[in-house]
């Protein structure tokens, strides 16, 4: 209905029951069923929709707009409704600019708010009930660094938690962090926890566990650095490192275990020691540098009182410049206890050096003794000792070496006697030599010791040449004459298994120079009786035998053989004899041959790692490999069978008959008499496969290849092919001859009834299964099985067959069926001569009836 509605004025109401309850209010509209229906005494109110209405009856320029949408205040606009308010379902949505809205209000396009708060860069903010105000942004991207330091909000914002992973800094500018000095909240009082912390308000910086106060703000140092475990940096620009060092003087340096650096300017290192003099510095193991500068290094140094660790004057040249502790841990407990401190060296601020002296008890010059240099004993020795540098205007006969009564001299290394001058004029080397003359049955010269090295060198530089030198001749030594056939001399060697210290010596060994009646030399070695080595003149050496070659060696005797006479080294025996060659087991041995025009050419070699032997020729390259399997491989390093030869090129393999003889290769099984052996060999011309069943000792042909046919060995014994083993197809000129002789055939008889058999067959199409055969071509043929019940004579259904194990072949029955289609024509022939019977019949008859017409 569009009606005027009540005593207002300038009302329109559209739909049943809009506006029926007004009576007074005036300028309302009302559209749809029951449209405002609440409005009595209200004023320019709107209402669109079914069962719009308003909340009060008596609100102004109120506006509801969509099914049950309900406004409760004046100078009010309600789009839709709300689940809860005004009664509405949850799913009424309000689109502005779209027509499918997806949510309470869905506006497509820009949006303008405008209360006089706007201004550029603010956004709207909601209280807690939902009321939204213009306020200035705050950049918020949660859960990222980015994020303001305040979230909004004062002291907010300082804290991240990583419990999902490390907070990670991506980027080529990586992170800086500025401050100003002396501003800034302190830090707070830190628990038992890991800490990094940086802090710019006194540019200290901190990294490690702490379970103390040690970095609590009264114990920090400015601009001081503590790493590690516990560590203690609390002088101004100190440093601390490790675990429980401490940092505690200005510029103060610890580094270690439970070192201290308690003097400006000191530096601790190691473990427990202790820097406390201004530039002090203490290195290694429980070490004090307690004076000005004092530089003590080792383990365990020495303790003592300085007279002031700020100074360095006059007063303060007593105090310590350098020491090095050697303290000996005596009980082996690990711990180093005062009575085990020691130095290895000291050196005072006046320069004065104290050594330990051979009691372990430090000299000085109060002791009237001192270290001394080369310059001052050259200055004050001259005449009284020999220069360990060398000497001058010396006279031999006043000045010397030895003595001057009847005592022996003796030298000394270590407080032992190394070598001896006896008063008898004997020179005996070593510490184990009495000294006495009753050797007299040896030389004058004696060396005797106790020690592993008793070695006699002779050494020469530039043109020297060193030498030991025998001589022997016939005469005097004043008159000497040509001395041959004998023993120009001998080395000796003497072992002693009797009781005495003098006496009880036998002979072990000795090297003998032998002359012969000609003049001819020769160098002998032996053991106690027999020769062992002999050098002959011509420079011929043997090992146990006279030798006849350059190196000739006899292992158990002569083998009774000649030598060729360009043999360089031999080794003989009357026995088994082999030369050995031992390597590490990662190493190789063998024999290189070689040449003046290069030095290897060739060579047999051993390989320890692989367990293999290699064949080389042709500069030293490997031809032949012999695996530690037994495989032979020619031309490969890697042989995978018992023989494998392998070439980049063409490569073959040639066995060859120099006498017009038979040539080949044989393949033998050993095991079972039955099993099958071969041979392949080249017999007159012909390619022949033999078959042995007695390993070879005799064989039968059973194929031969020749260059005009390929022919089994024996007559009628072989198959091409078979039912399950089939070539794919059969190239032959002049086609398949099957043999007809009628001298090979028997129980011959005609063949009947063979138009009948020939209407029963059924000629099909085909393709086979296996696309590989022919690319699936099409066929034309018969089946097996159905040509098996027409003419069963030309399906194969049985075969000989030979298992690996029979000597003879057995007539088995065949996997798959096949057909002789060859023995199909005489069956057709017999089917054409049948017909053409028929054929003459029926014309004898047609010219009989012709006739009769």
């Amino acid at each position: 209905a569009i009606r005027a509605v009540g005593n207002g004025s300038f009302n329109s109401a559209f739909g049943l029951n809009t506006l029926r309850t007004n009576s007074t209010g005036s300028n309302n509209t009302a559209v749809g069923n029951s449209s405002l229906d609440g409005n009595t005494t209200g004023n320019f109110n709107t209402g669109v929709g079914s069962d719009t209405n308003v909340a009060s009856n008596n609100l102004s320029n109120a506006t509801a707009i969509g099914s049950r949408a309900e406004v409760g205040a004046s100078n009010s606009m309600v789009l839709g409704s709300i689940n809860g308010v005004n009664g509405a379902t949850a799913d009424v949505n309000v689109g502005i600019g779209t027509t499918i809205p997806q949510d309470r209000l869905h506006i497509v396009g820009n949006i303008r708010m405008v209360d006089g708060n706007e201004a550029l860069g603010r956004v709207l903010t909601s209280d807690a009930n939902g009321t939204a105000t213009w306020t200035d942004n705050v950049v918020v991207a949660s859960g990222t660094l980015d994020q303001a330091y305040d979230f909004g909000g004062v002291g907010n914002g300082r804290t991240i938690t990583a419990d999902n992973g490390a907070v990670l800094i991506n980027g080529t500018d990586g992170l800086v962090s500025t401050g100003t000095i002396g501003l800034g909240a302190p830090v707070s009082a830190i628990g038992d926890n890991a800490r990094l912390i940086w802090n710019p308000r006194r540019a200290f910086f901190r990294v490690g566990r702490i379970t103390t106060t040690n970095w609590n703000e009264a114990l920090i140092g400015d601009s001081s650095i503590a790493f590690g475990n516990n560590t203690l940096a609390s002088g101004s620009a100190s440093t601390a490192f490790g675990s429980l060092s401490k940092a505690t003087a200005t510029v103060a340096t610890a580094f270690g275990n439970q070192t201290e650096a308690n003097g400006q300017l000191s530096t601790a290192f190691g473990y427990k020691s202790i820097a406390n003099g201004f530039s002090s510095t203490a290195f290694g193991v429980e070490n004090i540098a307690h004076s000005f500068g004092e530089t003590v290094m080792g383990i365990g140094a020495t303790d003592y009182i300085a007279s002031s660790n700020t100074a360095y004057g006059p007063s303060n040249a007593a105090d310590r410049l350098l020491v090095v502790g050697n303290a000996i841990d005596l009980n082996n407990n690990n711990i180093l206890e005062n009575s085990e401190r020691s130095d290895a060296m000291i050196i005072l601020k006046n320069g004065l050096t104290r050594l330990p002296s051979t009691t372990n008890t430090m000299i000085d010059a109060a002791d009237g003794k001192a270290v001394v240099t080369k310059e001052w004993v050259d200055t004050n020795a001259i005449n009284t000792a020999w220069s360990l540098s060398g000497n001058t205007g010396t006279n031999p006969s006043t000045n010397f070496i030895g003595t001057t009564d009847s005592n022996d001299l003796a030298f000394r290394t270590n407080n032992t006697q190394q070598a001896l001058f006896t008063s008898s004029g004997k020179f005996i080397f070593g510490n184990s030599v009495p000294n006495s003359d009753t050797w007299a049955g040896f030389s004058k010269t004696i060396i005797g010791t106790n020690d592993t090295d008793n070695d006699l060198t002779l050494r020469s530089s530039g043109t020297d040449i060193p030498a030991f030198n025998i001589l022997r001749s016939n005469g005097t030594m004043a008159s000497p004459t040509e001395f041959i056939n004998g023993e120009l001399g001998s080395i000796r060697f003497w072992r002693y298994s009797g009781t005495g210290p003098f006496d009880g010596y036998t002979s072990a060994g000795r090297i003998v120079s032998n002359v012969s009646s000609t003049g001819a030399s020769s160098l002998i070695l032996s053991g106690a009786q027999a020769s062992h080595v002999i050098i002959s003149n011509t420079g011929n050496v043997g090992i146990g035998v006279s030798p006849q070659r350059k190196l000739h060696v006899i292992n158990a005797g002569v083998s009774g053989g000649t030598s060729n006479g360009n043999t360089g080294f031999l080794l003989e025996s009357n026995t088994n004899v082999y030369q050995h060659f031992l390597t590490p087991n990662t190493d190789e041995s063998g024999l290189l041959f070689g040449s003046d025009a290069a030095s290897i050419h060739g060579g047999i070699i051993f390989d320890n790692t692989d367990e293999e032997i290699k064949f080389r020729s042709g500069g030293n390259t490997d031809r032949v490999v012999i695996d530690n399997s037994g495989n032979v491989g020619i031309g490969t390093n890697t042989p995978s069978r018992k023989l494998e030869v392998s070439s980049t090129g063409n490569v073959y393999s040639r066995v060859t008959s120099t006498n017009n003889n038979f040539a080949g290769i044989e393949l033998l099984r050993v095991g079972s008499s039955l099993s099958a052996d071969w041979r392949i060999q080249d017999e007159f011309g012909q390619l022949v496969f033999s078959r042995s069943t007695n390993d070879l000792g005799s064989v039968t042909a059973a194929l031969r290849i020749s260059g005009a046919s390929l022919l089994p060995g024996t007559n009628n014994t072989m198959s091409l092919g078979g039912t399950t083993v089939r070539w794919t197809e059969v190239f032959a000129t002049n086609g398949v001859i099957n043999t007809s002789d009628r001298r090979e055939k028997q129980d011959i008889q005609p063949l009947n009834d063979g138009l009948n058999k020939v209407m029963n067959l059924n000629p099909v199409t085909f393709r086979w299964i296996n696309d590989r055969i022919d690319n699936r071509s099409k066929h034309i043929g018969f089946l097996a099985q159905e040509l098996q019940q027409t003419i069963p004579e030309v399906v194969i259904d049985h075969e000989w067959r030979q298992s690996r194990e029979e000597a003879a072949p057995v007539w088995t029955e065949t996997e798959r069926l096949g057909v002789n289609y060859s023995e199909i024509i005489p069956v057709l022939v017999k089917a054409i001569q049948e017909q053409q019977e028929q054929i003459m019949e029926l014309k004898q008859k047609i010219e009989l009836l012709e006739k009769k017409q």
